[in-house]
This record gives C-alpha cells, sequence and structure tokens, in this order.
C-alpha cells in the first residue's frame, strides 16, 4: 500500500510552494542580525564582535563595541522587545544608537548589508528551494512510475522547507520556528520509512506498513511543545534529540542493509543522502545536546543539504537505486576533482591572506564551478579535435584509424594475421612480433581480449577466441620497453583485430556457400539474393547519374542549338521533335533508375509520385495509399519502392484491368504492402517456373529480406500480391 497517492504528492507540492514563499518573503523583509550584547546597568551595550562578518558594517555605520543601543524598530531595548533575545539583536529594520559622546543616531539594517548572511540566509536558501522544485517536477514527470518515488520527492521538498524556514526559525518568528521543527524531523522520518521499505523491496519482501505510519507523529512533538507555553524552552533540544534519533536508526538500517544482507545500493542512499546530513548532526545538533553551544552554526551546516537535489541529478540516484547496470556520470567524475581542487586552493589563500568566511566560500564556489566547466570545455575540444592526442611518434588517434584501414583490405585470416603483424612492427619499429594459435579456451583463463599482460620475458594479448581455439600476440621485451600510451594504443587496436577476424571468418564461410553453391547449381541462398540486388540497385544509381550529367546534358544542349534555327528551316521541325521526345524518354528512363524524390524527401512521396504519374499514362483507375514508415534498414525502402513499381509497370503492361488498388501500411509490427487488380491474371504455376511478367524478381527481392510474398490470381480473375516485412528486420537487419 502506498503511503503518498498521486493527490497527496500535488497537495504537498502546493503545501511546499506555499510555505517555502512565505517563508522566503519574511527572510528578505525581516532577515536575520545576529548582533552580540552586553547588558550593563541597566543597558545594553554593543559588544565587541566576535565575528568578523559585523566589522566592516559597523564602521560604516559609525558604530563601536561600547555604543549604547537606544532602541530597536522605535521600541526602547530596555522593554522585553522580542527582536533581543539572549542578548543579541535577532533581527532589525532600524536601531537607534547612542555612541561615547552621547551623540544619537539611526542605522538602518538590510539583508544586502551584511554580505554573508546574503549568501547563507538569501541566495543559498532562494536557490536552493528553485533547484528543489525543479527536480521534483522532473521525478514526478520522468520517474514517478519508479517504485518509493514519492518518498524521495517528499524528502526533497520536506528536506528544503527545512532549510528554507532556517532564517524565520533564527529570527524566532513563531511559524518559522514550527515550520522549521517539524520539517527538519519529517524529513529524517521520511527517509528512515524509505529506506525500511527500500530493504524490503531489494529483498522482494513485503513490509508492515503500521510501524512506520507511527514515525509520522514525531513531527508533530516540537509543534505541540512550542504551543504549551510551560515546556517552550525546551523545544529545541526536543527537535534535535528527535532529529538526531531518527538519523542514528537511519545509520543502523544502512550498515545492517549493507553488511549482513549485502544490499550494495543502500551504499549509494549513504553517500548521496545521508551524509549531507552529518555536518548538521555532528557539528550543530549533538554539539546543543551535549553542551548547549554548537560548534558551526546551524547556516553553514545546512549548506551540504544541497548536495541532497545535486546528488539525485549527478549521481544517478533515482535511477541506480532501482537499476544495478548504472554508469558514472562524468559531472561526478568533474565534480571530485574540482571539490579537491578548491580544498587545496581555499586552503592556501586561507593561512596566507587574511579572508572573511563569505570571500572564503564566495571564491570556493566561483573555482568550483569554473574548473567543472573548463574541464568540459577540454573535453569538447579534445572529442571535437582529435590531433591533440599526440604521442611521441605523431597523431595517436590518426595513426590508429590509418593503421585500422590497412585492415580492412584483408579478405581472408591469414592474409589479417599477416597484416595485423606488420602493423604493430612498424608502430614499434621492431621485426620480431609473433602471433601463436593455442587450442585453449580464452574463457579458461578469464582472460579479456586485447587487454596486454606484462610477463617475464613478454608482453601478450590475447586478440581473438573463438570456442576451443585461441590467437595470441606476443612482443618480446628485449626489443622494446612499451611506454603507457602504446600499450593504450595497441590494446585499442587489438580490440578492433578481434571484430576484424571474426568478420575474415564469416567472409570466408560466405564464399565456402559460393563455391558450392557454383559447383552443385543450387538456388542461391537469401543473403547473396539481397547482395546482387542491392549491388544491382547501386549500379543503376551510377548509370543513371552518368547518363543525366553526360549525355543528357549534352542533348539538352543541342536542342538549345537546334531550337534557333527551326524557326528559319522549317523542315527541321519534324526532326527537332523527335529529338525533344528522346530526350523525354532518357529523362524518364533515368529517374526509373534513379527515382529524385526517394534520397531527398523519402519514400512516401517518391511512391506517390511514381502513382500519380502511373495515373495520368494508364487507362485504369488507381486507387492508392502510402503510410509514412520509419525504417532504419537504409536499403530496405529502395527495396519496397522497386517492388510497387514493378507491380504497376506489370499492371500497365499485362494485367488489362479497369481498376487497380495499392496500399503501403504500416502496422504495429510490421510493414505490408497489398495490391489487387480486376484484370485479366494469369496460371499461378507461371510463377514458380519464372515466366510470369517480373513477379518472380518481385518475389526474390521480398525473400531475400526475409519478407513473406502470397499471390493469388486465376485466369479472368484478376491478381492479388500481399507482402509483408516484419518490423524486427526492418530496424534490425
Amino acid at each position: 500500500m502506498r503511503v503518498f497517492g498521486d493527490k497527496y504528492l500535488f497537495v504537498g507540492l502546493a503545501v511546499y510552494i506555499f510555505l517555502s514563499s512565505f517563508m522566503l518573503l519574511h527572510m528578505y523583509q525581516t532577515p536575520y542580525f545576529g548582533l552580540g550584547l552586553d547588558k550593563s546597568h541597566g543597558q545594553y551595550l554593543i559588544e565587541e564582535p566576535k565575528n568578523p562578518i559585523y566589522e566592516d558594517w559597523m564602521k560604516k555605520n559609525n558604530i563601536q563595541s561600547g555604543d549604547q543601543l537606544l532602541s530597536v524598530n522605535n521600541q526602547s531595548a530596555l522593554n522585553n522587545v522580542p527582536e533581543i533575545k539572549n542578548n543579541r539583536i535577532i533581527t532589525a529594520r532600524f536601531i537607534l544608537i547612542q555612541d561615547k559622546n552621547g551623540k544619537e543616531h539611526i542605522v538602518r539594517y538590510h539583508l544586502l548589508d551584511i554580505p554573508y548572511f546574503l549568501l547563507l540566509l538569501g541566495v543559498f536558501p532562494t536557490l536552493y528551494g528553485i533547484f528543489s522544485f525543479i527536480i521534483a517536477i522532473y521525478l514526478m514527470r520522468k520517474k514517478l512510475a519508479l517504485p518509493l518515488m514519492r518518498h524521495l520527492i517528499f524528502l526533497l521538498l520536506v528536506t528544503s522547507l527545512a532549510y528554507i524556514s532556517i532564517n524565520s526559525s533564527s529570527s524566532h518568528n513563531s511559524s518559522g520556528i514550527i515550520i522549521n521543527s517539524m520539517c527538519m524531523i519529517f524529513c529524517v522520518v521520511l527517509l528512515c520509512d524509505f529506506i525500511i521499505r527500500y530493504m524490503a523491496y531489494l529483498q522482494e519482501k513485503k513490509v508492515n506498513t503500521g510501524g512506520t505510519k507511527l514515525f509520522y507523529v514525531a513531527p508533530f512533538i516540537p509543534a505541540a511543545i512550542i504551543c504549551s507555553i510551560k515546556f517552550k524552552m525546551y523545544e529545541p533540544i526536543v527537535t534535535l534529540t528527535i532529529f538526531s534519533g531518527f538519523l542514528a536508526l537511519t545509520i543502523i538500517l544502512i550498515l545492517y542493509g549493507f553488511l549482513i544482507f549485502k544490499l550494495k545500493p543502500l551504499k549509494l542512499l549513504f553517500i548521496g543522502i545521508v551524509i549531507p546530513f552529518f555536518p548538521i548532526l555532528f557539528l550543530y545538533a549533538l554539539p546543543i545536546i551535549l553542551s548547549e553551544k554548537p560548534i558551526v552554526d546551524a547556516e553553514i551546516c545546512a549548506l551540504f543539504l544541497l548536495f541532497i537535489p545535486l546528488n539525485m541529478i549527478t549521481l544517478h540516484i533515482t535511477e541506480r537505486l532501482f537499476n544495478l547496470d548504472y554508469y558514472i556520470s562524468r559531472i561526478i567524475y568533474y565534480g571530485w576533482i574540482s571539490l579537491f581542487y578548491v580544498i587545496w586552493i581555499i586552503m592556501g589563500i586561507s593561512f596566507l591572506v587574511d579572508v572573511s568566511i563569505v570571500e572564503l566560500i564566495s571564491l570556493g564556489i566561483f573555482i568550483f564551478l569554473s574548473t567543472i566547466i573548463s574541464l568540459y570545455i577540454k573535453e569538447h575540444l579534445d572529442f571535437k579535435n582529435r590531433s591533440v592526442l599526440f604521442t611521441m611518434k605523431g597523431n595517436h588517434m590518426h595513426d590508429l584509424y590509418k593503421n585500422i584501414r590497412i585492415l580492412s583490405k584483408s579478405y581472408t585470416l591469414e592474409q589479417s594475421l599477416q597484416n595485423v603483424k606488420q602493423v604493430v612492427e612498424k608502430y614499434l619499429h621492431i621485426n620480431d612480433v609473433t602471433i601463436r594459435q593455442t587450442d585453449t579456451s580464452c574463457e579458461e583463463g578469464h582472460l579479456v581480449i586485447g587487454k596486454m599482460i606484462i610477463e617475464k620475458e613478454k608482453y601478450t594479448s590475447l586478440i581473438h577466441c573463438e570456442h576451443s581455439n585461441s590467437l595470441y600476440i606476443d612482443i618480446p621485451k628485449k626489443s622494446i620497453h612499451l611506454q603507457n600510451e602504446q600499450i593504450v594504443w595497441l590494446e585499442l587496436f587489438y580490440s578492433y583485430v578481434d571484430n576484424f577476424l571474426t568478420s575474415t571468418k564469416i567472409i570466408e564461410e560466405l564464399m565456402e556457400q559460393l563455391q558450392k553453391v557454383s559447383t552443385k547449381n543450387d538456388f542461391l541462398p537469401d543473403w547473396l539474393k539481397k547482395l546482387i540486388y542491392i549491388r544491382v540497385d547501386e549500379e543503376k544509381y551510377k548509370v543513371a547519374q552518368e547518363l543525366h550529367d553526360t549525355i543528357l546534358q549534352k542533348h539538352y544542349y543541342i536542342a538549345r542549338q537546334l531550337n534557333m534555327v527551326v524557326s528559319s528551316q522549317p523542315e527541321l521541325s519534324s526532326i527537332y521533335q523527335q529529338f525533344i521526345e528522346s530526350i523525354t524518354n532518357l529523362r524518364i528512363y533515368c529517374e526509373t533508375l534513379k527515382p529524385p524524390l526517394l534520397a531527398k524527401q523519402g519514400l512516401q512521396p517518391a511512391l506517390e509520385q511514381l502513382a500519380r504519374k502511373m495515373a495520368l499514362e494508364s487507362e485504369f483507375d488507381l486507387d492508392y495509399s502510402f503510410d509514412r514508415l520509419y525504417i532504419e534498414n537504409e536499403d530496405l525502402p529502395l527495396t519496397i519502392y522497386r517492388i510497387i513499381q514493378e507491380l504497376l509497370n506489370n499492371a500497365q503492361k499485362h494485367a488489362c484491368a479497369t481498376k487497380i488498388m495499392i496500399h503501403l501500411e504500416e502496422l504495429e509490427n510490421e510493414c505490408m504492402i497489398h495490391y489487387e487488380d480486376n484484370g485479366v491474371g494469369f496460371d499461378i504455376e507461371q510463377v514458380k517456373k519464372g515466366e510470369t511478367f517480373g513477379l518472380q524478381g518481385i518475389q526474390e527481392r521480398v525473400e531475400a529480406f526475409n519478407g513473406s510474398f502470397d499471390i493469388m490470381t486465376k485466369r479472368s480473375e484478376g491478381v492479388k500480391v500481399h507482402i509483408v516485412f516484419e518490423e524486427e528486420f526492418i530496424k534490425n537487419d
């Protein structure tokens, strides 16, 4: 049973939009201030700031430690104003200060005044909220069908809301405190519940949801305490204790599932979602519980929560949790490189230069993003301009490509092996490379084709394996010491060699079949029929192109010259008309050999042009329709065109029909050609003898592409032809 149905998900999203907007608006209107005070002799004095973030602001506004605070937001500082808590100005729009000389002046405070708070309480929460919302929408649209995805979406939204409400909670806003406390507990409750259900999912067991439902009572405990005046002071300790307890339970569950049940995906959950909570747990929550003083402020610890939505994208958590066949994204690789680089640079700057924490954070973010962008640009340039990949012997990739082309000219296994040996010897400038054959299976040694094995006296690699026959190539160490780039080049080359050797063996087997066919006068195999028809059509294309570019163009030139003299010499008019008819017939012949629209616009327009032309030239009524097909097999469209062309030509020459119907349809798992006429028909036995109007050729074309061909006809009863090509063959042949 699902805890969250779709309607609850949309309600939750609406609640998130409302509360996050409310919290962000409150943050910008009444930002956290946090300036320390020293209460002495019934007066509030500005204390020496322990945090250097206030130094520039105080200097800019002519405030010094020891100045007296008279009022906050037009309320006397001595009247227990809610803006002052624990000898600290929590929030203020403006304050009235009296300096040591008795001079009073008003100081206004905005979130923009202190960059530290602007980043931690303004920019980051806003970006976090927008980022989380976008990812939640993406997961709802693309990944909602995955098991337990609703839990992850709610976890993302609740964690974001807990972070956004930090400013309001720090400012002692009642709504902000309730939202922050409930969301802090709610997010770890969701995480704990998700872990329990996910472990049951991995073990294909049913989980009793009765116990996990009780978890959702916990977020309401701090809300009840806040509403109670008597116990309100204990709310922070209670909230952090419950938060720490559920997070500890989550860690225990993950370790138990990973160590006892060997559930490897839990490691991904631990890294991607649980670890970002560690700074809050160890640097803020536990220190407050134990000593009532945090090691690091909550707004800094909460920055690590930004890794949760980021990890959901970069670590592909939503796919990888439910599919172990995942891959490591490039951004993770680049992100880790950039992170270590940023840590190293920031550590160096902090030791060498006196800068504020805000400047360090800003610089670190800038360097991190710049490094990732630079790595992506480098990758793009390397891919686009492969000539940057050099060895000491020249262009690495070009040299590999050139030598692979040498292998493509081999037509026998013996010739291929000889070429492999020559390529390696030429590349390494040695002449004692050997290729050996063994009768052991490569599976016995668990060897990887192409992988270089460094032995005591030689470098050896498996280059081909088939059943109990293995081929190895050996390079003696006494001749050369291979560099790393040479090993990479050879391993890549050997992987191509295996493919070429496999293809060469297939070619040899096909050649043996051809020899048997030629000696026994058997029927041609389907693959050979297909090859012949493809080659015939290629030659037709060449002939048509040659006729169009030479003879036809020459005829056009002669026709223009004749046209200039026909008016003065009427006796040439008849010759001119005959010549124009010859040009028209030649152009039609070229178009028949090479359909002009087929290559430019596709099969459907070419067939429609053919049908319209046939309908104009013939006396029968032609009913035709051609579906637009999406065919990956590039040879099949021309075959379909030739089949329909031949069917219509046969009808025009021999059918004597008044009505002809031809359709090309795309069905669920196949494409179908259906032809029907009401003509004279013929004896079906003539088809088997190969003497009937070219239908034998049509049948051979269909069989060459693994299609089915059915014909029904009798004399004086017309002809019906039904041809089917299966979708699997259309896409994957």
